[in-house]
């Protein structure tokens, strides 16, 4: 069973991959990363002092980032389970139950895929500027107490926000680790969910899904916080895309990281089990036409 899975998986990951809406997904994904990241060289110019390569914890660092990564996630999910005739074609000849386990693992496939993207981008745009070092570096540092002051001096604009208590609770190694695997689970979770949605329903209803929880992330972050206190933002999946918005010091009403992965994984495995049981039960043609 596990062989024909893998199989319907490869062939499903190879047609996502080459496919319009992925191909420009992974293009704006890589624009982003350029427009994150390539400013550090300017400030590695500035300083004339490389910088540690412990970047990568700090991608979706910006409130705005929260919009374009649910945006590009809706790009390169949007036809997650969909069963197209040729899809209907493997079905018959695998089985529901091979097909649907192939479905879910192209979803952790295609996870890790887009996330070792971001990672290695987080290089190659400042390639020419790193350097080793094992803690945050002198950059990093400096960049978390006076941000504001060397884009005052400097006129370069950051689009990446490095929190000074955050650089000082966590060590650069575990929030490395940390946000490579919260990307995985975020695009897991939101490709799967908008997989359940049609499965479920037969419609593309998981993209809108996908925009509300961007809202809801967004808010949370700013207006929310100010009517409903931190707390909402134990609704706010999007947030948990990077270790910063999570609770590292011990205080109260905010989700830690071991919140944000439990919630992340259930969340996935519920929406697995929801697929799995209404696949298996109902109407295949119900999920062909994508809303």
């Amino acid at each position: 069973m596990f062989k024909v899975s893998w199989k319907v998986a490869v062939i499903t990951f190879r047609r996502w991959l080459l496919s319009s809406k992925t191909v420009f997904g992974l293009v704006l994904l890589i624009m982003f990363s350029y427009v994150t990241y390539s400013p550090l060289n300017d400030v590695v110019r500035y300083f004339g002092v490389k910088i540690s390569p412990w970047i990568f914890s700090f991608f979706l660092s910006f409130d705005r980032m929260i919009v374009v990564n649910a945006g590009i996630m809706m790009l390169l999910y949007s036809d997650a389970f969909l069963v197209d005739a040729y899809s209907h074609s493997m079905i018959v000849r695998c089985g529901r139950t091979a097909y649907l386990g192939g479905q879910i693992l192209s979803i952790i496939l295609s996870s890790l895929l887009v996330t070792a993207i971001a990672f290695i981008c987080s290089f190659i745009m400042v390639l020419p500027s790193i350097g080793w070092d094992k803690d945050w570096g002198t950059v990093i540092h400096t960049l978390s107490n006076h941000t504001g002051d060397i884009v005052q001096k400097t006129g370069i604009q950051l689009s990446l926000v490095i929190g000074e208590i955050y650089v000082r609770t966590v060590t650069p190694l575990v929030s490395t680790l940390m946000a490579l695997l919260l990307m995985i689970l975020s695009n897991a979770f939101s490709s799967s969910m908008v997989g359940c949605l049609r499965v479920m329903t037969g419609k593309a209803y998981g993209t809108v899904i996908l925009g509300i929880l961007a809202f809801i992330s967004m808010f949370s972050r700013d207006l929310g916080q100010l009517v409903f206190g931190t707390s909402l933002l134990y609704f706010a999946p999007m947030t948990w895309a990077t270790p910063l918005y999570l609770n590292w010091y011990g205080t109260e009403h905010e989700p830690t990281p071991a919140y944000a992965v439990c919630a992340l994984a259930g969340c996935i495995l519920v929406f697995c089990i929801l697929s799995s049981i209404r696949f298996r039960h109902g109407d295949i043609y119900d999920q062909e036409t994508g809303g």
